[in-house]
């Protein structure tokens, strides 16, 4: 359960609570945590807000499926019909259960190590690259 505490900021899409105390950093909202000295936690949590990415391991992130870009799945169908578009093929989407259990399983096609929104907080990936992408257009248009 993602608590975070800190005043709201009208001007901004985005914020950050910078911490040294040990909790386990997440997103709620407008809102991410982060340590001083973690640039990787700082991009993947800076994935969930502003960009709107959704976590891509097992078994306990934060699951959902964006309407527009997304980069998970809740059916294993929206996963192959999105692969090309990401340069994949509907072999690639491989599918997890979440402890939750709030939707059977997720699906989801960027390889599972090396990933900004993986355990392992790793390299933008396609569909992160594009949701990201797809946000700054957003912007660049006056609608963010």
């Amino acid at each position: 359960d993602c608590k975070l505490e800190a005043p709201s900021v009208s001007f901004a899409d985005s914020s950050a609570i910078v911490h040294k105390t040990f909790f386990r950093d997440c997103a709620k909202g407008n809102k991410f945590s982060t340590e001083p000295t973690s640039f990787r936690t700082l991009l993947h949590e800076t994935g969930h807000s502003p960009f709107g990415l959704a976590d891509e391991y097992c078994c306990d992130g934060g699951y959902f499926q964006q309407a527009i870009l997304p980069n998970l799945y809740n059916e294993p169908e929206d996963c192959s019909a999105d692969a090309p578009n990401l340069g994949r093929t509907v072999d690639d989407c491989r599918e997890f259960v979440d402890k939750h259990k709030t939707v059977s399983d997720w699906s989801i096609s960027e390889p599972s190590s090396n990933d900004l929104m993986g355990q392992d907080e790793g390299d933008v990936r396609d569909a992160d690259k594009r949701r990201i992408e797809w946000f700054f257009d957003q912007c660049a248009s006056d609608d963010c």
